[in-house]
């Protein structure tokens, strides 16, 4: 039988050294920020080779194409930019990020788990999905049903903004039920 969803995110936090920082939640999925995307690019020693595809004359249309390599494993996606996507003023380092995120996150096979890269769209970012701050009663509600439940509290981690102490207690005290 394969792993949930929460066993795979929690193979990925410690395999990549992720913390709550580096993950949160969309209203639908599980997004990893930029710097979780470099962490585990380096955890699964990732090669990622860029070609610029379409570059349009005034610069606001990028296409970039990203080829990776995990071992053996070797994939291509896209990253794309352009004014209906991206409000900033740098496309082509846009289109690189999304195709960074893309790349990584199919060749560690996390897309099949409802991960995504916070580049990938607007609606993805960190300001767009705040996370809740952690009130006292919930944190005791998360320790005491952790023992019986742990897939559960780790996949409501990415939710809330934790205190160092509540993110060691919560991941250790689900570490060990598993």
């Amino acid at each position: 039988m394969g792993k949930t969803k929460a066993e795979v995110l929690n193979d990925l936090f410690k395999k990549c050294n992720l913390t709550t920082e580096d993950v949160h939640k969309h209203k639908f999925y599980t997004i990893i920020t930029r710097s979780g995307i470099e962490k585990v690019q380096a955890a699964y020693n990732i090669d990622v080779n860029y070609d610029i595809v379409n570059l349009s004359d005034d610069h606001k249309h990028c296409l970039i194409k990203a080829i990776g390599r995990m071992g053996e494993a070797y994939t291509e996606t896209f990253g794309e930019c352009s004014p209906g996507n991206n409000s900033n003023a740098y496309p082509v380092a846009m289109a690189e990020k999304r195709a960074l995120s893309r790349i990584v996150l199919k060749l560690a096979g996390l897309y099949s788990q409802g991960v995504f890269g916070e580049d990938e769209a607007p609606s993805f970012s960190a300001s767009q999905n705040p996370k809740k701050k952690l009130d006292p009663a919930t944190y005791k509600s998360m320790m005491d049903i952790v023992k019986s439940d742990p897939e559960r509290v780790l996949d409501a981690l990415p939710k809330y903004q934790l205190t160092p102490q509540q993110e060691e207690d919560l991941v250790s005290a689900a570490n060990a039920a598993i």
